[in-house]
């Protein structure tokens, strides 16, 4: 079985990015003009290690599925046209690109960034197919759900404390008086006490939607059903 490690993937995305960074100061510069076949070199070098990363996935059982699924990163079949490439080898290389980007193009699967919460695309595919991920979800949900039974309780016994702190107040006569340290009676600080219980708002670490939850394996906020971080006056 061919497998792309996870630190085969992420060396790859880390040295990509090294070379961009570099390759861009390298051949272009505000203070003097661009060079255009070296920049040209840049994106062929850029569009290639784009492919081999994509064939090696492709080749990881695992992320099979990529072979179905389109790569559409905008303009990028039209950049084609605007290279400037001096000599047959070069050339051979873009054409090469070029039907490889166009070939995955016209696939009829999502690209991995647009329309990530359909049934069809890859996330999600990859989520369900993933009996770690779904694991890690059902954890999730359960603490989740541990989360809003605790919350429940939070806010029952807020309301508990406000009404036993208002039908304290009522029972009791206002006595406050003006003087030079002004203190507010008994009554009318139980009744500021009852006022300011509140409970704070907790939010939810997997998307309300089923679809969501696949495709973004649990990076999305949702706020909890009960509005339970107002303050708790009756």
């Amino acid at each position: 079985m061919n497998r792309c490690s996870n630190n085969e993937c992420l060396w790859s995305c880390i040295w990509l990015k090294d070379y961009q960074h570099t390759a861009v100061k390298f051949y272009y510069s505000e203070n003097k003009s661009t060079d255009p076949i070296g920049y040209s070199r840049f994106s062929l070098t850029s569009l290639t290690i784009i492919r081999l990363m994509h064939e090696k996935s492709c080749e990881d059982n695992r992320f099979e599925r990529l072979k179905l699924h389109a790569i559409r990163i905008p303009y990028l079949l039209d950049l084609f046209e605007f290279l400037v490439l001096p000599n047959r080898d070069d050339m051979i290389r873009a054409r090469d690109l070029y039907d490889y980007f166009r070939k995955f193009n016209d696939k009829s699967y999502p690209d991995l960034l647009s329309n990530i919460e359909a049934k069809n695309t890859f996330g999600i595919y990859f989520a369900d197919q993933s009996s770690e991920m779904n694991e890690a979800l059902q954890e999730i949900q359960d603490q989740v759900e541990q989360d809003k039974k605790d919350k429940i309780e939070e806010v029952d016994n807020g309301k508990e404390k406000y009404e036993q702190l208002m039908k304290k107040a009522y029972e009791l006569k206002c006595e406050c008086a003006l003087n030079l340290y002004f203190r507010k009676c008994e009554r009318c600080t139980t009744i500021k006490d009852a006022n300011n219980l509140k409970v704070h708002i907790d939010e939810c670490p997997i998307p309300s939607q089923t679809n969501g939850v696949g495709a973004t394996t649990g990076t999305g906020k949702t706020t909890t059903a009960a509005r339970t971080g107002c303050t708790l006056k009756s």
